[in-house]
Order: C-alpha cells, then structure tokens, then sequence
C-alpha cells in the first residue's frame, strides 16, 4: 500500500525532470554551472523540500508535540 504513492512520487519526479530537459533543451539559462545541468532544478527542490520535511518531523516535532494526555493532567479537578 505505501509503495503506490511512493511510486506516483518518482514518476512525478522523472516527468519534471524530463520536462525540464524537453522544454529547456540544452539552454543555459544562467552563467552558473549548474544551470547547465539537466534537472538541477528538480533535484534542488526535491531535496530541499525533503530537507524541510525532515526537520519538521524529526527536530521540532519532538519539541512542539504535546503527549496524548496532555490536558488531563493540567486539570485541577
């Protein structure tokens, strides 16, 4: 069951970066190196939203996340 969205995500993925290398064809957009890299772009913003992801749910989950009896033991009565 979880390979199913995992799949649609990398087909995703492979159908940005084909349309990046379709579309751009070869162009430099830029005077950097990696403008010149097929897919630079696709990878960029896949490993950077990974990246934020990440930190969300592994660095400040733990910090901002209450425990499942959070308000009964602030209850006086």
């Amino acid at each position: 069951m979880r390979r199913v969205p995992l799949a649609v995500a990398l087909g995703g993925f492979l159908v940005a970066v084909l349309a990046d290398a379709w579309f751009l064809g070869g162009e430099h957009y830029g005077d950097l190196w990696w403008s010149a890299v097929y897919g630079f772009s696709s990878l960029f913003g896949l490993f950077g939203s990974l990246a934020i992801i990440l930190i969300a749910k592994f660095v400040l989950g733990p910090w901002l996340q209450r425990g499942e009896n959070y308000y009964q033991r602030r209850n006086p009565t």
